[in-house]
């Protein structure tokens, strides 16, 4: 183990003499410096004309993406909305038609009602017209019947003092003569009457006959011959039959005849005799009576009939129907203004039916009209979004189509600064340019700033800058040569690999280099912006600490984007790396001592551990091929070569940050166990080849 210290302060002390020697080889380097310097130049112009286009260029993508999700999402709800708005148009067309075919059913409905209504108005004025009339014609009837019977009421002894009654009677029943509807039911009814009451006068004392009496009674002016009869004799006993004989009816003077006898003889008895015949009078019945004359008028043809007893009759018949006549009006009256309640209620809830789809009929042309201007609107603003849409797409297109050419010339420009810079770095180079300055007018080598070697001393060698380990194709220098102050060489295994720290302070940009495949384990979260390649548009990404990823090769250029430094150390396995073998009875460490050693990353070459032990703690013996290791946490470990813990121990002091190789030709670490005999918990990140 001492002589690995011992080591590490040889190279050290070798870096102090680079560093001392620096000075003399100054003016050979003066010319290479300056190109240098100008290629940096160029390259940090690039850059930043390449971060200026960067920027420009997200802001014209932001813009494109913005505008094409708005103005998409715009064109998607516009097509929704012109669908709905169809729909809604072709809905209210159809709602409209339908109310305006209801309307004009409602109206027809209406109409006929009315006119219905109108009919049954005017059929109930003329019935009632006709019943008024009926009415009073009845009513008149009644009040001459009643006062006829009043008159004849109580006189029935003689034939004088009937006749003196009729001639009462003729004033009251007179008007009847004027009703055509009743005037032939009382003629038919009283002619019969009349032919009995002849009957009981001796027929040559009659003065007047029964028809005569008849018309006199029912003309409305007597004559004066039927006053006169009516007046008693001043010598003659009232009813005698005796009369004068100028008031014989000359017409029917002649013979005697007819069976009925009385005043009607003759012809004309005969004539009454066959009009009253039983087919007739069956037909004047059913056509006037319904049923026959006045109830009770065949007893009034027998011999003790009076015309009282028939007018009584006729007024207890005209009673009942006028009371029935009565009847049958208040039923009409009421049925009438059933119908018409009904007519009227239905008449009201058609208007109102009508008057409710003529405002929804109103309110469905104000959508429909309020649809077609919003479907219009919608189209205008659907076609003015396409068109900045196409529009939008054609620029986004040409400013990607031109970043990314600018990208790949700068690119190429910034690939080409960096070939430049690393030929001219390359030892090579340095070499060429170390012997074409130092040599003199005749060829021979001239040491510049060289001091004369004192006599019997060897001349001192110029210092040979180191050269790197790695040749990339694409000539851009490893990232310890590009960023010497973001990148730091820890520690390495000659010929195998070597561990780099990288150190980035927030906003920090490294130089445009290249990686062979690397294994890293972040001490540190960070959030990076990896452009890879070069001049590409970076991608961001958010790095927890205790990562342990595994890169490919490749060339990028990085940037601390986060606010906080960001640390990591990674290896990178050198291209002569040859395989070390396998340990003989190899104990890999992770499986015998697990509780201390943790796998955080692997491939297929290497292997990432993390050893965490607190003060005190021992682990059990195992075998370690090539590694490299580097220390977080701790002040000193004991380590007991091939595990052998009866010997003393080789403790070593450790110094947190720092870098050590472990080969494992280094029989301290092929075979060992390891105690923390500090005071501090110990955390040590180490890369192991696994061949």
């Amino acid at each position: 183990m001492k002589s690995v210290f011992v080591g590490l302060t040889g190279l050290a002390a070798v870096a102090g003499i680079a560093v001392e020697s620096t000075s003399a080889d100054e003016d050979v380097n003066r010319p290479v410096a300056k190109v240098l310097k100008l290629l940096t130049e160029m390259k940090v112009t690039l850059e930043k004309e390449q971060e200026q286009d960067v920027e420009m260029f997200e802001k014209m993508d932001c813009w494109c993406k913005t505008n094409r999700e708005e103005k998409t999402a715009a064109v998607e709800a516009a097509e929704k909305k012109i669908a709905d708005l169809k729909a809604a148009i072709e809905e209210y067309t159809a709602r409209a038609a339908e109310l305006e075919t209801q309307i004009k059913n409602l109206k027809a409905d209406i109409a006929k009602n009315q006119e219905s209504l109108a009919t049954a108005t005017e059929l109930r004025a003329k019935e009632n017209e006709e019943f008024v009339a009926e009415e009073k014609e009845m009513v008149e009837t009644i009040d001459s019947l009643s006062k006829a019977v009043t008159a004849l009421g109580g006189v029935h002894s003689s034939l004088a003092q009937k006749k003196v009654a009729l001639v009462q009677l003729q004033d009251t029943v007179a008007p009847l003569a004027q009703s055509s509807k009743y005037a032939d039911i009382m003629r038919k009814d009283l002619w019969a009457v009349l032919g009995s009451f002849n009957a009981q006068q001796p027929q040559q004392s009659v003065e007047m006959s029964a028809t005569q009496v008849f018309s006199e009674m029912f003309s409305g002016k007597p004559s004066k011959a039927f006053l006169q009869s009516a007046q008693p004799a001043e010598n003659q006993e009232m009813g005698d039959g005796q009369g004068s004989a100028e008031y014989i009816d000359k017409d029917n003077a002649g013979e005697a005849g007819g069976g009925r006898g009385g005043l009607i003889s003759g012809k004309k008895a005969e004539a009454y005799e066959d009009a009253m015949t039983a087919k007739e009078e069956a037909a004047y019945k059913a056509k006037h009576l319904q049923g026959g004359g006045v109830k009770g008028v065949k007893s009034y043809n027998s011999q003790s009939g009076a015309i009282y007893g028939i007018l009584q009759q006729m007024h207890e018949d005209f009673e009942t129907k006028l009371s029935n006549a009565r009847a049958d009006e208040a039923a009409a009256l009421k049925a009438f203004q059933a119908m018409k309640a009904a007519l009227l209620k239905e008449l009201a809830a058609q208007e109102e039916a009508k008057k409710s789809k003529k405002s929804d009929l109103a309110d469905t042309n104000t959508k429909n009209a309020q649809a077609k201007t919003d479907k219009k609107a919608t189209e205008d603003a659907l076609d003015a979004d396409t068109k900045f849409l196409l529009d939008m797409e054609a620029t986004c297109k040409t400013s990607q189509e031109d970043h990314d050419a600018r990208v790949k010339e700068r690119s190429d420009e910034i690939l080409a600064v960096g070939e430049a810079m690393g030929i001219l770095t390359s030892d090579e180079s340095r070499d060429l340019m170390t012997r074409t300055l130092s040599c003199g007018p005749a060829g021979e080598k001239k040491e510049l700033n060289a001091e004369k070697p004192a006599a019997g001393d060897k001349p001192k060698e110029a210092a040979k800058p180191a050269k790197g380990p790695f040749s990339f194709k694409s000539g851009l220098p490893d990232c310890c040569q590009a960023s010497p102050d973001l990148y730091k060489q820890l520690a390495e295994i000659e010929g195998v690999a070597r561990l780099v720290e990288m150190n980035f302070p927030p906003g920090a940009k490294d130089v445009p280099h290249e990686h062979p495949i690397h294994s890293m384990y972040f001490l540190t979260p960070v959030k990076l912006k990896i452009a890879e390649p070069p001049g590409s548009e970076p991608k961001e990404i958010e790095v927890p600490a205790g990562a342990a990823p595994i890169f490919p090769a490749m060339a990028h250029q990085v940037e601390n984007a986060g606010t906080e430094a960001g640390r990591a150390i990674f290896v990178e396995p050198y291209p002569n790396c040859q395989p070390c073998g396998v340990p003989e009875g190899y104990l890999s460490p992770f499986e015998v001592s697990p509780e201390c050693y943790k796998k955080v990353g692997e491939d297929d070459s290497w292997v990432t551990g993390v050893l965490t032990m607190e003060p005190g703690a021992k682990d059990l013996v195992h075998h370690h091929r090539n590694h490299l290791i580097y220390v977080e946490e701790g002040d000193e470990v004991t380590i007991y070569p091939g595990g052998d813990e009866s010997k003393e121990g080789m403790k070593v002091p450790l110094h947190i940050g720092s870098g050590i190789p472990a080969p494992m030709s280094a029989a301290p670490f092929a075979k060992h166990t390891l105690l923390n005999s500090g005071t501090k918990t110990l955390k040590m990140i180490f890369f192991e080849a696994k061949k």
